[in-house]
């Protein structure tokens, strides 16, 4: 069944957390030494409903008949003036992307992608950034054949025990 991507309402905001949460599960699975799976996906609620209720926030979701495929949350941000090094600009910052895994690497992903990009040039901005885990291999592939290209890099080390 094709997918639809339409705006969050109030009423998607348990479906968003679980959808989330399922992501949040595969985080934790993979860096399990960074992440923890929250014991209960409603922990993001406030957060989803505040998002959902900002103009200067989207969260579109990926609508199946009625069920979520895939959720994409994007704030608008402004550089911070108080930081003289940094050039003043507006750009569209991706807090989330989720997709159900029963419906990954199917165009869902792409399609919210595609859908916050026509939202950031609706509000006038023509940068998006966003933070993508190494091992999201899945990610960073869908990433880049839309064009995104890396500017930064947060690198780890583990010392061992003393």
């Amino acid at each position: 069944m094709p997918v639809t991507v339409r705006p969050a309402s109030d009423g998607d905001v348990q479906e968003i957390c679980e959808i989330l949460a399922e992501g949040d599960r595969d985080h934790a699975s993979a860096l399990p030494t960074v992440f923890m799976t929250a014991c209960d996906p409603a922990w993001r609620e406030p957060a989803v409903r505040q998002w959902i209720g900002d103009p200067t926030s989207a969260v579109l979701v990926a609508d199946e008949g009625g069920r979520l495929a895939g959720v994409v949350v994007a704030v608008l941000r402004h550089a911070p003036r108080e930081v003289p090094v940094l050039a003043p600009r507006r750009y569209v910052w991706i807090d989330s992307l989720a997709v159900c895994s029963s419906r990954r690497r199917q165009g869902v992903g792409r399609a919210l992608m595609e859908a916050v990009h026509r939202w950031a040039l609706d509000q006038g901005v023509d940068e998006i950034e966003l933070n993508v885990w190494e091992f999201n291999r899945a990610a960073i592939a869908l990433y880049t054949s839309l064009g995104y290209a890396t500017t930064s890099r947060r690198l780890h080390l583990r010392l061992p025990s003393a």
